[in-house]
């Protein structure tokens, strides 16, 4: 037993038959026990009521008995490693041999023993009978006990040992001998946890009848057993459309979704006024609208995630109808079809004007409350993620509202669907609630993070002092309407040659520099609309009416209000993240397909979509239980609660002014120093602990990336990097023991980078080239897992980076080459998948392709392993038409030389795959 149990809660201490016996002779009339009972069962009266701590345990003994048993959901951890084929197969290697069993093994484990017993009825059972070999299944530690008991027996020993047992340690037991001090000095918070662990244990059997009874089932149960009683061991958190959706398609497979409100009820997707981007025009391609996609993420945007995304529009369209989704039509039922900024086609279908996310909402509710392989768990709320020792995601702590009591919900796959942030903002167009909880459960448990800093602010929310913000969608612009000041003058026109069809973040702060110049902004649809706004637009009419506004006759005063996060939990093309057991899908996912800069109305496809995939990965998929997942121990000293208001109204506050549309150095560290002093409220709670850790994770990355691109803007560092880049955070454990990431940890971080040995090998190769104008570069050659560190730290010893993934830049290398029959055609069917916004790059190695590489456009050509000599012969015949890259043979002692050839860059593997590491201690990480 642990210490708190041991030393402090219990009453009477012993082994299990001195329990068994102790528990026999007591007229108690609640038993709290850790241990076997079979000895003391039997000799207690059907009106007792036992709690066990194991649900095998408890089976076994309602087996045994009559007697009513409140169990714990979970069980033993060193039994739970034993299975029913390790039995069979020391069976076949050790014939005639006798199995005995603890009884907390699970239920095939005992159907496969001769005897299960108590440690004590195991050793009696071998002096009886005296086997020949017997094969002990308990754990390590109890078998030898019995071994040294039975010393003419032959025993066989599966090796599991207690890690709870094996922290009672030698000098712990000198020291109490020569002390003769016993008590254990126990942290108080882990103490009072024990405290009310008995106080609860106490109080179920007055309220809740035996999940194992005979005579009856349960009228109340734990959440834990509601949980299990669903035979679902998927787990999906959050049900908004990219919750319900990937539940929905997971069919015929077990899945519970838990909610925190309602269902329906407080989540964004509901206010999703734009609609769903598909490419099903006449005049619209899936690759003209992956084309918009690509240049609206400036330059972030996975080319593959973005495929991916725009091929699966039609089905997802489809689908919903199918479902029952009545989007807008004309009268031969085709489907109408507007346009929103940066797309180059109408492809957005709507759902009663601007009602689209309310109209899938309500098709997908009635489907998943129809459907007989969802269980759908309301206001239940989530405070973190369960994470077991071997760092898999395991299923969540939540708080049962209704209950009003903490529970832990066990998993084998968990997938997050929890929304956006905008929340965290003084003016935002989402749900209140939405502060980015599902970022912070992800960075705890140890996901990467990617690309926080990225939040797009929506251009024209209603400035009429309501909070949140309602929205003026932007299909108002792609209807005609336009942006104008107070003088009635269209604006856009000085910002950006697309007008008021400019990208988002471009249009954002247009609006916003037109009100800080104390000129307005206003949105004028009084021609474009005029009398068909009410048909056309409902909920924004509704919402002027409420302003007393009439927008068929007067402009809309608006303002940018944060809207959107781009960056998030960052997964694979199928949706699964770097933390093994989590999944994550929608607004909360960094999948790939926003960039830094989410084009309109992709957001919704995005959920359709991946949701679909994940549920594709996870249909088939052989799950096993994650082995004892628990919470971050912190999490269980707060109150389950969401978070202050006054302290919220100070986050949002200091988040708008520092970290919004505009951003800089001085402005992000103000706004870390507010987050810090309020990790010291009083007034903490578990919601505001979570908000705080994603205001952070979003400041931090602002703070890294020293550029501006897309919905980034830093006025310290208005351009953006030649080469682009993401951001990726991770955590090991928690953050810090205030749940933030520590004050100097950016600064540590460069410190480490610059001292690393990739950065050292990187700034010795750059100091021999010294002068002659070349730049060092890394390849994709870098430690799995480690890359953006690695790429980080080759820019801090002075180089650069050939590229930071494949969203940056497509490479032809000769298998390309002899696949798409020749240098042209390669270069031209890259350039017609990619446009001219992400650069195309060819390997060459013989002087005789230059030329055909320089007609076919490349942007970038690598000279592999060339001589010297050829060397300079290209860079003469190139004579500046592209940029020249040389690789191979790149040594310090050679390198100097091929700079010298005049070639603009030289990249080199070595510096990150081979590069010595420094010997330092990490511990800050």
């Amino acid at each position: 037993m642990t210490p708190e149990i041991f030393n402090c809660v219990g009453d009477f201490a012993g082994d299990s038959l001195q329990l068994a016996k102790e528990a026999a002779r007591t007229d108690a009339n609640i038993i709290v026990q850790a241990g076997v009972v079979e000895y003391a069962a039997k000799e207690w009266n059907s009106d007792t009521v036992l709690f066990l701590p194991d649900q095998y345990l408890a089976k076994n003994v309602a087996a045994m008995t009559d007697i009513k048993i409140v169990t714990w959901a979970g069980s033993c951890e060193v039994h739970e490693r034993f299975t029913a084929d390790d039995i069979r197969e020391l069976r076949e290697g050790n014939p005639g041999v006798i199995v005995l069993a603890h009884p907390e093994c699970p239920p095939d484990v005992l159907a496969e023993a001769d005897f299960a017993g108590s440690t004590s009825g195991i050793s009696n059972y071998v002096k009886e009978n005296q086997p020949d070999t017997v094969v002990l299944i308990t754990e390590c530690s109890m078998s030898d006990n019995v071994a040294t008991d039975n010393p003419k027996v032959n025993f066989v020993r599966p090796c599991n040992l207690c890690p709870h047992m094996k922290r009672i340690s030698l000098p712990k037991i000198l020291n109490s001998l020569q002390t003769m001090e016993h008590k254990v000095e126990i942290d108080p918070a882990v103490m009072d946890k024990a405290r009310q662990a008995i106080e609860r244990m106490i109080a179920l059997p007055l309220t809740r009848q035996s999940m194992y009874s005979h005579e009856r089932k349960p009228e109340v149960m734990a959440i834990e057993t509601r949980l299990r009683l669903t035979q679902s061991n998927i787990l999906i958190v959050g049900a908004g459309v990219a919750g319900l959706y990937t539940a929905l398609k997971l069919a015929p497979r077990p899945v519970t979704i838990i909610t925190a409100r309602p269902l329906g009820k407080g989540g964004a997707t509901p206010w999703a006024q734009g609609g769903l981007a598909a490419a099903i025009g006449e005049d619209d391609t899936p690759n003209l609208h992956f084309a918009d996609t690509m240049q609206a993420g400036a330059g972030l945007v996975d080319p593959e995630a973005a495929s991916v995304l725009v091929d699966g529009g039609a089905a997802a369209v489809e689908d919903l109808v199918r479902l029952g989704v009545e989007f807008d039509a004309d009268a031969d039922g085709v489907l109408q079809l507007g346009r929103e900024a940066a797309h180059c086609r109408n492809r957005i279908v709507h759902a009663t004007g601007d009602q689209a996310g309310a109209a899938i909402m309500d098709v997908l509710i009635s489907a998943a409350r129809a459907s007989n392989h969802i269980t759908i768990l309301e206001r239940i709320v989530v405070e973190d993620l369960l994470v077991d020792d071997n760092n898999a995601v395991g299923g969540a702590l939540v708080y049962d509202v209704q209950a009003d009591e903490r529970a832990s919900v066990d998993a084998s796959e968990t997938v997050l669907a929890t929304g956006g942030l905008g929340g965290l903002y003084a003016v935002t167009t989402n749900p209140l609630p939405a502060q980015g909880h599902g970022l912070a459960f992800a960075a705890r448990a140890g996901a990467v993070i990617r690309d926080p800093e990225f939040v797009q602010f929506h251009p024209t929310a209603l400035d009429i002092g309501v909070d949140p913000a309602p929205l003026a969608t932007e299909a108002l612009r792609g209807d005609g309407a336009t942006l104008v000041n107070e003088d009635g003058r269209p604006f856009m026109v000085d910002y950006n040659k697309a007008e008021d069809l400019a990208p988002r973040d471009i249009v954002a702060r247009a609006v916003e520099a037109e009100i800080k110049a104390g000129r307005g902004a206003l949105l004028d649809a009084t021609k474009a609309i005029g009398k068909a706004f009410p048909d056309a637009y409902p909920t924004v009419f509704a919402s002027c009416q409420n302003a007393k506004i009439d927008p068929r006759t007067h402009f809309i005063p608006i303002a940018p209000a944060a809207h959107y996060h781009m960056g998030g939990v960052m997964t694979d093309i199928n949706g699964a993240s770097s933390a093994e057991g989590l999944w994550a899908v929608g607004e909360v996912a960094s999948s790939g397909v926003h960039g830094a800069n989410r084009l309109a109305s992709n957001s919704l496809l995005e959920a359709l979509v991946f949701g679909a995939r994940i549920a594709d990965q996870l249909r088939e998929k052989e799950t096993t239980p994650r082995h004892e997942p628990g919470a971050p121990g912190d999490r269980m000293d707060l109150a389950s609660k969401p978070a202050d208001p006054i302290a919220m109204m100070k986050l949002r506050a200091a988040m708008s002014s520092g970290c919004a549309l505009i951003r800089s150095a001085d402005s992000l560290h103000m706004t870390l120093n507010v987050i810090h002093d309020l990790n010291s409220d009083p007034a903490m709670t578990s919601g505001l602990k979570s908000a705080l850790v994603t205001a952070e994770l979003i400041v931090q990355g602002a703070l890294m990336r020293e550029e501006s691109r897309g919905g980034h803007y830093r006025s310290d560092f208005p351009d953006a990097d030649e080469e682009a880049f993401h951001t990726e955070i991770c955590t090991t454990g928690d953050i810090t023991s205030q749940a933030t990431i520590a004050d100097d940890a950016a600064a540590k971080a460069l410190i480490v980078a610059r001292k690393a040995g990739v950065a050292s090998a990187t700034a010795e190769l750059v100091d021999a080239v010294e002068g002659t104008g070349a730049q060092i570069v890394c390849t994709r050659k870098t430690t799995p897992g480690l890359r953006a560190f690695e790429k980080y730290a080759v820019r801090c010893g002075g180089g650069g980076n050939h590229r930071f993934g494949l969203y940056d830049a497509v490479m032809i290398t000769d298998n390309h080459i002899m696949a798409s029959g020749g240098i042209t055609n390669a270069l031209t069917r890259a350039r017609a998948g990619v446009g001219h916004m992400v650069k195309v790059e060819i390997e060459i190695d013989r002087l005789d392709q230059l030329d055909e590489a320089l007609a076919g456009g490349a942007d970038v050509i690598l000279l592999d392993n060339m001589s010297i000599d050829d060397l300079t012969q290209a860079v003469k015949h190139n004579n500046g038409k592209a940029v020249l890259e040389a690789s191979g043979n790149v040594t310090v002692d050679t390198v100097r030389a091929i700079a010298e050839t005049g070639v603009d860059v030289i990249s080199s593997g070595w510096i990150t795959h081979s590069a010595p590491n420094l010997d330092l201690g990490l511990d800050f990480f």
